[in-house]
């Protein structure tokens, strides 16, 4: 096999701008999934810059559940922000996406 001129010598490698037109989708589920820890333990903060959730949890509480929502948090390149003052230690703030809030209309 002759080497591709990028040198990778891959034939499954993607070619082609359609590739590039596509915009990054996450997993259908992932983000399911995400959407319904928001539908049951959060909100949209009042400036509707932040998903708020686990709200008013403590660290102790539901340390699972606080793991996977801040696995899907990566997955999906969401944005995790330190708490403000005041708010509970184990609830988690998270900036608001566009590709998120317009599947959060689907579980509000």
């Amino acid at each position: 096999m002759t080497p591709l001129s990028s040198g990778d010598d891959r034939p499954d490698k993607p070619t082609g701008t359609d590739q590039l037109d596509q915009p990054d989708q996450p997993d259908q589920e992932t983000v399911d999934r995400f959407c319904k820890i928001w539908a049951d333990t959060g909100f949209n903060d009042p400036a509707d810059e932040h998903y708020v959730l686990f709200d008013g949890y403590t660290l102790d509480e539901d340390p699972e559940a606080r793991a996977e929502l801040l696995t899907l948090v990566r997955t999906l390149g969401l944005t995790h922000v330190d708490n403000p003052p005041g708010a509970a230690a184990g609830e988690v703030w998270v900036r608001t996406d566009p590709r998120i809030d317009a599947e959060l209309g689907n579980w509000a």
